[in-house]
Parts: structure tokens; sequence; C-alpha cells
């Protein structure tokens, strides 16, 4: 049994050893990229040599998954006084994740972080001391991150990933999350910024807040959502009740509309960690109105950016089905792999014979075409070129703002990003302008 001092000691020294591995892994990326192979295999073999002897990091930590309960708190103080407290947090993921859920949990208990937090987000904003702020550990999903209610507000808060992995913000992060926001089909999505310098860091904060999707300003409407991973309904026993709503969710000639739109955002923009890979990152909202009529939207809360898709070619107006089909698989066949239940989306698919073909007419996809094409009937721009533009904007402005925060030449990389999805729009267009004459007493 090793007494409290020991406990401090080790503390801080796992979390210089956290340090200095994430310094080790971006040399590897950074040595991995360079064109000059023989020069970098060499130096690759120095990093190699530091990564070995920071090895027994894994060890130290895995011990303290035993009985360690006072070094588990010395490990979540340190974490949480750093300014990188998410970075280091996500370091202990990569080696133990149900011990970083379990520090995770045990900053709720430090007022340094909460009050850090909370200080930054009452600054963001704009809140004065007299409004009810609660920072609570986040219960769900891979990531970690925190909770933050604000009165009536709940709103999940991250840090960026790029920045996490390198210290420098990708753009095309934070663009996708407002892309999302912007053509109605992800969250309303805040990003708090800002640069500080301390004796331990050099530091840039990036964090990504999104609010929750089934807040509403109605006091009449009730608002819920629900992720289409199985696991998470059945392990608070309503597995049953959300399969039927998914159900009714899919029967809804609307709802089916925004999800063929939202397949095709992905398939333009490159998005990844979504319909194809990971059912919790996206899902029903159900609505219901005082008079007890029930709507459903789809929307994607989480995701990646910039991975290749090579499922999706467009050279028919069916590509857009074929799409969704081979991403609805792809989940199935992986979550198989990991002894999962598949998604609830593929298991109502999979009752029809023809799969997801049987769901959607002709005249279904090219209201979806049309969805992102001429932008949501009820909301002003919120057609594709015009959010891309919104977006683009937005993002350039932040990176103006903070510049220091930011990879090198961000500006030229986002712009790249949009040029690179134009092409795309642009086949979209042509498609949908080619095959909806013949159809248009039926949109």
């Amino acid at each position: 049994m090793i007494t409290n001092e020991e406990a401090k000691e080790r503390a801080r020294e796992i979390c210089a050893c956290l340090e200095h591995n994430n310094e080790i892994k971006q040399q590897r990326k950074k040595l991995s990229e360079q064109v000059n192979q023989a020069e970098a295999k060499q130096q690759l073999e120095v990093v190699r040599t530091l990564s070995e002897e920071n090895r027994a990091l894994a060890y130290r930590l895995r011990d303290i998954s035993g009985n360690y309960d006072h070094l588990k708190q010395e490990l979540a103080k340190e974490i949480a006084a750093s300014e990188r407290s998410f970075a280091l947090l996500d370091a202990v993921s990569t080696v133990d994740n149900e011990l970083a859920r379990q520090i995770n949990s045990l900053f709720m208990a430090y007022d340094t972080f909460k009050v850090r937090l909370g200080g930054e987000i009452r600054t963001h904003y704009g809140l004065s001391s007299d409004y009810d702020l609660h920072v609570l550990a986040k219960e769900r999903g891979a990531s970690t991150g925190f909770v933050v209610q604000i009165e009536n507000h709940t709103y999940y808060i991250k840090e960026s990933l790029s920045y996490r992995e390198n210290k420098k913000i990708n753009p095309k992060e934070l663009f996708l999350y407002k892309l999302l926001e912007y053509v109605h089909l992800g969250p309303k999505t805040d990003f708090i910024l800002h640069s500080f310098s301390t004796s331990r860091t050099g530091a840039h904060i990036c964090y990504i807040s999104t609010q929750d999707v089934a807040y509403t300003k109605i006091t009449d409407k009730q608002k819920t959502f629900s992720t289409d991973n199985p696991n998470e309904h059945e392990e608070i026993g309503m597995l049953e009740e959300k399969i039927e709503q998914c159900e009714e969710a899919l029967n809804d000639e609307n709802f089916r509309r925004e999800l063929l739109a939202l397949s095709m955002l992905e398939d333009v923009f490159y998005i990844n960690d979504s319909l194809r890979t990971n059912p919790s990152n996206y899902g029903i909202v159900r609505i219901e109105d005082s008079e007890h009529v029930v709507r459903y939207k789809p929307k994607l809360i989480d995701h990646l950016p910039d991975r290749p898709n090579i499922y999706f070619n467009y050279q028919s107006i069916d590509s857009a089905i074929k799409s969704l089909h081979f991403k609805i698989t792809i989940n199935k066949e992986r979550r198989e792999r990991q002894r999962k239940q598949p998604a609830m989306f593929f298991t109502i698919f999979n009752r029809m014979s023809g799969g997801v073909s049987d769901y959607f007419s002709t005249a279904e996809v090219l209201q979806a075409y049309s969805r992102l094409i001429d932008g949501k009937p009820d909301k002003e721009n919120s057609d594709i070129l015009t959010v891309m533009f919104c977006a683009q904007e937005e993002i350039n402005g932040l990176i103006d703002s903070f510049s220091d925060s930011f990879v090198d030449g961000a500006r030229e990389i986002l712009a790249a990003y949009c040029e690179k999805a134009r092409p795309h729009i642009n086949t979209l267009q042509e498609l949908f302008s080619a095959e909806k004459s013949a159809l248009t007493p039926a949109l």
C-alpha cells in the first residue's frame, strides 16, 4: 500500500509521462509525413527509443485501476490542475479507457477545474454570476468531456480533436460543425477559444460546445433525442420502445428525406465517424407539439472531418440510396465484429426484402437532392452553397482572431477543403436538374 505522499509523487510522474508521450506521438506523425524517407527512418529510431523508455507508463496506469483509489484521486487532481486537462485525459484513455472515465468523473470534485471551465463558459456566453451554472461529468460517448447546465440549457463540452492531437486546431473540424448547424442537420455549436501563457505551458484552449438537440424554447412542445445505438437503450430497458420509435420515424416521408440529405452531405464533405461507423453520433429527435402531433428529425451530433468515402460515386440519381445502403450495411458488419447489436436503422431497413431501396421512391430521392441544393423550404439561406460560404466565413473569422491557435496556413487548408467539395455539389445539381423535370408534378 502506498502512502498519500507517494501517491502525489507518482501522480506528478505519470502526468509528466503523459505529456512526454503526447510529444512522442507528434514527432512520429511528423516524421511519417516527411518526403526524405531515409532521414525520417533514422530519426524514427530515436523516437522509438524514447517511446520504449516511456512504456512503463501503461503499467503504472494499470496499477492505478486496481485498489489505489487515493492514487486515482491524486492523478485526477494533477490532471485537473493542468490547462491541458483534456489532452492528458485523452492520453490516459489510449491506455485504459475505463480509468479515463473514472478520472473524468473525479474532476467534478475539484473546484479549480470547475471554476476555470465554468468561468470560460460564463465569459463566452456573456453570463453574469446570477446565472445558475453546473458542470457535470459526461456519462456517455468514447471521447472525454463535460456537460454544462445553464438554467434550462444543456451543453456538451469537449476539446477539439485536432487540438488534442496536434496542439493546433485544424479548421476543417470546426467548419463541419457550423456547416451541419446551418443546414439544420446538426446541433447549435459554439467554439470557446483563447490563448494564454503560464509557467507550465504556452497554451491554447479550443472547446467545442454543442447545445442539446432536444432543447426547445416553446414550453408546450416536447423534444427528445435518442441515438441509433441499441446498446445505449438496452442499458436502461428502453430498447423496444426506441426501435418502435425508429420505425415510426422511417415511415415518415419528411424524416426519410432529411436522412437521405444528411447521408449525401456526408459524402460531399467526406464526413466520417457517423452513419457508416458510429451509431452513437447520430439519431432521432422526436418532437411532439401541444396538439400531440409528432414529427421526427435526424441529427448528426458528432463526427470526424475529411476521411475518404469510397462508396459513393455520382453516376445516377439513385446513387444516394446505394450510398446509404452501403453505410448501414458496413455499420452492421463492423458492430458484428465488435459483438454488438446492429444499429436500429439497419434492423428496420432489413425487414424489407429490398432493404434501404424499398423505403425511398424516386420522388423522395429528388426531394432530398432539392433539400440540399435549394435549401429547406421553411429556412432561409439553408441551401448548400450558401451554408458552405457562411460556415467558411465564420471559421475564417476565428482564424483571424486566434491565428496562434490554428495550424499554419489554416485559411488555405479550409479553402482547399471547400474547393474539394464543390465538384460534388456541381454534380448533384446536374443530376437533379436532369431528372426533376419528369417528376415535377410529384415533388
